[in-house]
């Protein structure tokens, strides 16, 4: 499966909008393997990597520029 790009940066209406609520639902999907962009204020790269170990996901590189955050997450097999 090739890896999908969610763009977290940009709030929606309501309360799930929120870049926190939608990053859960993104993870719940079961992608292999997941591109976030997001603005590290809003949802620093220590909430991402605690949200994605509880949804059985790792960290495999990131990286910060013209403030946003880009995190690339994977799946872990068990």
């Amino acid at each position: 499966m090739p890896r999908v790009t969610v763009d977290l940066r940009v709030k929606g209406k309501g309360c799930t909008g929120d870049p926190v609520y939608r990053l859960n639902a993104e993870l719940g999907k079961g992608y292999d393997e997941l591109e976030l962009l997001t603005n590290p204020i809003k949802l620093p790269l220590a909430v991402v990597s605690l949200i994605a170990k509880r949804k059985g996901y790792v960290i495999v590189e990131h990286s910060t520029s013209e403030g946003s955050l880009r995190v690339v997450l994977k799946k872990v097999q068990r």
